[in-house]
C-alpha cells in the first residue's frame, strides 16, 4: 500500500489489508478506479467484525474549555502549552484538532501533529502541524477544546448515539490494529429487523449495534413521541433481512 493524506490514491491492493502497526496516517483516503472511497483507521479495545457500521469514539468531555499558557501561544507560534482535563497517552490527540473556543482566537482551528503524554496537573505542549500556526494571540480570556480524530479508537456503532459514524468495515480488525473502513458508495452492511426497501434512506440502528435501519426522525411510544434517528448514512439497494447483510450505497463521504 502506499497512499497518503490529503491525496486520494487509486489503487488495486485488497482493502481487507489490516495491520499491527499504523503504516500510514489514521484517516488516510483512498478511492477505487469505480469511486468507492476508504479511510485507514485504527480499531478501539475491541475487536471489529466485518459488515458493520462502526463510529468515531465517544468525545471526552473533559477536554474542552482548558486554559492555555499565553506567554507562549501567540501568533506566529507552532505549538500550544496546555494543562488536559484528564489523563492522555502521547499522541492520543496526533491528527486530531484544537479549537479555540472563546477568547481572544476564538473560532480558530489547528491541526495537531504530536504531542507527549500527561495529566491534569502537567503542562502538555502539543505540536501543530508544520503548515499552520497560531493566527491570533491568546489572553487569558482564550480557552481551547482537544478534538480526537474521528478515526482513531473507533467502536462498533451503539444502539444509543454517541458519536458520529466514520464507515462500514470491509474485513475483520483486531482491537488496536489498522484497516480500512469504506465511506462512500456500494457495500454489504448488517441490517436491523426495521428491512429497509429498495431506495429507502438508512441510517444507524437503535436496536442492533453495528446494524443500519430505516431513518426515522420520530416514532410514537405510549402516546409520545421519541426520537429514533437522525443521521442518514446512505441507500438501500435492495430489501434489508434482519440480521443479514445487504447492500447499501454509502453516502458518509
Amino acid at each position: 500500500m502506499n497512499f497518503s493524506t490529503p491525496s486520494i490514491i487509486q489503487f488495486r491492493d485488497s482493502f481487507g489489508t489490516t495491520a499491527n502497526s499504523q503504516i500510514q496516517p489514521v484517516g488516510s483516503k483512498a478511492m477505487t478506479r469505480d469511486g468507492r472511497i476508504y479511510r485507514w483507521v485504527q480499531a478501539g479495545a475491541a475487536n471489529l467484525v466485518a459488515g458493520v457500521l462502526v463510529s468515531a469514539p465517544t468525545s471526552n468531555t473533559s477536554q474542552v474549555a482548558l486554559a492555555v499558557n499565553t506567554a507562549l501561544m501567540v501568533a506566529g507560534a507552532g505549538s500550544v502549552t496546555v494543562t488536559p482535563g484528564a489523563a492522555i497517552t502521547a499522541g492520543q490527540f496526533a491528527g486530531g484538532q484544537l479549537i479555540v473556543s472563546a477568547g481572544a482566537g476564538q473560532g480558530y482551528t489547528y491541526t495537531i501533529s504530536g504531542h507527549p503524554a500527561g495529566n491534569s496537573t502537567v503542562n502538555v505542549v502539543f505540536i501543530l502541524d508544520r503548515a499552520e500556526g497560531i493566527q491570533v494571540s491568546a489572553n487569558s480570556t482564550t480557552v481551547v477544546d482537544l478534538v480526537a480524530p474521528p478515526y482513531a479508537g473507533i467502536v462498533i456503532n451503539p444502539t444509543t448515539e454517541l458519536s458520529i459514524p466514520v464507515g462500514v468495515t470491509v474485513g475483520a480488525i483486531l482491537a488496536n490494529n489498522y484497516g480500512f473502513v469504506q465511506t462512500h458508495g456500494q457495500v454489504g452492511c448488517l441490517a436491523d429487523a426495521t428491512l429497509p426497501g429498495i431506495g429507502t434512506v438508512v441510517a444507524p440502528s437503535l436496536t442492533v449495534a453495528g446494524a443500519v435501519g430505516i431513518l426515522d426522525t420520530a416514532s410514537v411510544v405510549n402516546g409520545a413521541v421519541a426520537l429514533v434517528s437522525s443521521t442518514d448514512i446512505g441507500y438501500a439497494l435492495m430489501t434489508g433481512v434482519s440480521a443479514k447483510y445487504k447492500a447499501i450505497f454509502l453516502t458518509i463521504e
